[in-house]
């Protein structure tokens, strides 16, 4: 769920500049986009680590399961608080129109 937030903030930012991720490219087309135009964006730059743990979680292989930690829950927690806060200011910049 954590990664759910992180990624519609991230469509939120895309959406405002006129961009819309379609089915044919999927989650990564998100995670590339955000990552071609804001690298080093706090939280955002974590959205392809959750993108491919929540794969790994909700499609797992049974020869090397790999089970979500309390830990690892709050800190995916935390990067989408991050990138929520990022997509927020960024939406709020006068510069950030359509591309």
């Amino acid at each position: 769920m954590a990664y759910d937030a992180a990624r519609k903030s991230a469509t939120a930012v895309l959406n405002h500049q006129g961009l819309w991720p379609t089915s044919a490219g999927g989650h990564i087309a998100v995670v590339d986009a955000i990552r071609a135009q804001f690298p080093g964006v706090p939280g955002l730059t974590s959205l392809d680590r959750l993108r491919r743990r929540r794969n790994q979680s909700e499609y797992p292989d049974p020869r090397s399961y790999d089970p979500i930690t309390a830990s690892e829950a709050d800190d995916a927690i935390e990067a989408a608080r991050q990138c929520i806060d990022s997509a927020t200011r960024l939406l709020q910049l006068d510069q950030l129109g359509i591309f």
